[in-house]
């Protein structure tokens, strides 16, 4: 007579079979995640912080005033983006460039607006970050130039938040990646802008913190 298989035996079986894909799996198993291109969920075996087509920066907590490290790292620790620390002390102004001392991405106060700072990138708009209060709470986003407004989901005051275009992760913000209480982590979609993004993170910080981007 046959014997029965389990289910748990089965997977076991599975695991072993395939060889070196299964040293990718993880201890739970490989991981659930939703693809929003073709509205339809889909199995992907992956690292737990390894998101497919995502891109993860360092940063330094109060990035948008002096700090003795002005740099944004990737993942790995090479440095992407510098704030502009002349631009800062001088100008009082917050400017990120790359590598190559361009200028992508510039934070400014806007005048007729209370509670929102602007991203630019050489003199044109590419945001605007808005902090708006209901109730007792403030409530952000992020209204992009020829987009949709973006929303901030989560705990700003912790670094554990999403930035989301409608169901659409646009970005991720959290302190368990990095070591360390002055450091916290955004994650990029593919796709995205991501100097954009990173300065917009800086401006929702600086906004909860009750600080203002200069004019």
């Amino acid at each position: 007579m046959a014997r029965m298989v389990g289910s748990h035996e089965k997977i076991e079986t599975f695991r072993a079979g395939i060889g070196g894909l299964g040293r990718l799996l993880s201890e739970e198993g490989p991981i659930r995640w939703y693809d929003y291109r073709y509205n339809s969920p889909t199995m992907s075996v992956r690292h737990h912080d390894d998101a497919v087509g995502r891109r993860r920066f360092s940063l330094r907590m109060g990035l948008g005033g002096i700090v003795p490290d002005p740099w944004i790292e990737d993942g790995e620790g090479h440095r992407v983006f510098q704030v502009d620390e002349m631009a800062r002390a001088r100008l009082d102004r917050f400017i990120l460039r790359d590598l190559h001392g361009n200028e992508v991405a510039t934070l400014r106060e806007t005048i007729a607006a209370q509670d929102a700072t602007l991203v630019e990138r050489q003199g044109a708009a590419l945001a605007t970050v808005r902090r708006t209060r209901i109730g007792l709470r403030h409530r952000f986003s992020i209204d992009v130039v020829d987009d949709v407004i973006l929303d901030i989901d989560g705990h700003v005051g912790r670094h554990e938040y999403e930035i989301r275009r409608g169901e659409e992760v646009v970005a991720t913000v959290s302190t368990k990646w990095f070591r360390g209480h002055d450091r916290y982590g955004v994650e990029v979609g593919a796709g995205e802008d991501e100097a954009m993004v990173l300065a917009a993170t800086v401006a929702i910080e600086d906004l909860d913190r009750g600080e203002r981007a200069p004019v």
